[in-house]
């Protein structure tokens, strides 16, 4: 049942029976349908009550006495419609701002220096002055 959800808590897990071990349980479990199949014929017929209160049609599904709603509704009969987008306080909002714009300026800092080769841009004028050009006439 992809995209729906419930308006009430699913029903609480049965009490485990003291004394008998899962696996004897399961058994238990699995013979007494068997029986009940053998009982009333193959052509058993679950009845579901119907919701109360009743479903909004369109909107969700009434299984097990419980209105399971489509994704935007909610509510005993599915008949709220929910925002679902997301909000985002404005404060949290500038502060993410703040932080990541921090973030990008050290890591361009930092880029920028190992772009640079770690030196400063004097000590590479000073390689360039000692090669320096000498011109001659020619001959």
């Amino acid at each position: 049942m992809r995209g729906l959800t419930s308006h009430r808590r699913l029903a609480a897990a049965p009490r485990r029976r003291q004394g008998l071990p899962i696996s004897q349980r399961w058994l238990q479990l699995f013979f007494s349908a068997l029986l009940v199949v053998l009982q009333h014929g193959t052509s058993i017929q679950f009845v579901t009550a119907a919701c109360t209160p009743e479903c909004t049609a369109g909107r969700s599904m009434c299984q097990d006495n419980v209105c399971w709603c489509k994704a935007p509704y909610s509510g005993p009969s599915c008949e709220h419609q929910v925002d679902v987008r997301t909000r985002v306080g404005r404060l949290v909002f500038v502060s993410i701002l703040l932080f990541v714009t921090l973030v990008g300026m050290i890591l361009g800092i930092i880029t920028s220096g190992i772009a640079s080769g770690g030196g400063s841009g004097m000590a590479n004028y000073d390689l360039a002055a000692k090669k320096r050009e000498f011109w001659t006439v020619a001959k």
